[in-house]
């Protein structure tokens, strides 16, 4: 899945969403944020699913979240993530422990070729309360957030911009 492709994606979105409410400005800023992070969520979103889907076989508890949060465990760029189970197994799942998915989030609605609908959350300041020895203080930076509901699943990650965004 190459970086042009999902970004051919993305941006063929526009012409199916630009009537959107937001307004084509909020669609384009969400797009323009995303597009950095898409091909790592992607993976992510693929690996938490397979690795849900196996839970009848996987024990509850903290070796689950082992195992989905796996890929993302030691990615610096990777703030928080969680995966919400619906239904009567429901549950949710944290990286890093008992933190909370910041609400009412101001979501913008894209699609892409590879993923379908996702929303995207580009917040100046992270409002994501985490713990310092986890990945230091966020709240003075930008962050992304994108999300995807699928099923049963909702996969949500929290990025830290690249360094050549911001320049830090």
């Amino acid at each position: 899945m190459g970086r042009s492709r999902l970004a051919w994606g993305v941006l063929s979105a526009f012409g199916l969403l630009f009537a959107c409410e937001r307004g084509s400005d909020a669609l384009a800023q969400a797009a323009a944020d995303a597009e950095p992070h898409l091909e790592r969520f992607g993976r992510f979103d693929g690996w938490a699913r397979r690795a849900s889907s196996g839970n009848q076989v996987l024990p509850e508890g903290e070796a689950i979240g082992e195992t989905i949060f796996a890929p993302v465990r030691n990615d610096r760029r990777v703030l928080a993530a969680w995966v919400t189970r619906g239904g009567s197994r429901g549950r949710t799942y944290t990286l890093p422990d008992a933190v909370v998915v910041p609400e009412p989030t101001p979501w913008v609605s894209l699609r892409t070729a590879e993923l379908g609908p996702l929303r995207v959350w580009a917040p100046e300041r992270c409002p994501i309360d985490l713990p310092r020895w986890w990945r230091g203080e966020t709240d003075a930076h930008p962050c992304v957030l994108l999300q995807r509901e699928k099923g049963e699943l909702t996969v949500t990650v929290a990025f830290a911009p690249d360094r050549e965004e911001t320049g830090r």
